[in-house]
């Protein structure tokens, strides 16, 4: 448990970055709701340090990955897709692991606030088909 908790920790530092690289693409609203997602993922993490925190007596400890730099946005969102959905079913598998209700609690908000990203995600990719089909 302990250790899934610490690669979510990583996870969600990870798509911060993810979303912040994305958002060097986007003007005005696209680029705010890139932003605010980033935070999210970073506000997750603080939330998953502090469970693990409170049951381990220590600081987790975790391997960031890199970014890759984006080449291009359409590849980049359907490849980033999978790593939102993987976060959905691990949120749901942890909200079922726990029997705390106040990290269940937790766990469900995260798994709500990554089913928005995993939506946005979806929209982006259809409206960055559209746009290369109006190019071809």
């Amino acid at each position: 448990f302990l250790h899934k908790i610490c690669e979510s920790i990583a996870d969600e530092l990870y798509s911060a970055e993810c979303f912040r690289k994305l958002s060097d693409y986007f003007t005005a609203e696209g680029r705010e709701s890139l932003l605010n997602y980033a935070q999210e993922e970073v506000e997750h993490a603080e939330k998953l340090t502090g469970i693990y925190q409170t049951l381990s007596m220590e600081e987790p400890t975790y391997v960031l990955r890199e970014v890759k730099a984006i080449d291009d946005v359409l590849i980049f969102l359907i490849e980033y897709l999978s790593e939102e959905e993987s976060s959905i079913f691990l949120y749901e598998s942890l909200y079922q692991f726990t029997d705390d209700e106040h990290y269940k609690a937790i766990f469900k908000a995260i798994k709500e606030q990554e089913e928005s990203h995993f939506a946005k995600i979806n929209e982006l990719i259809s409206y960055y088909k559209e746009e290369n089909r109006r190019h071809i």
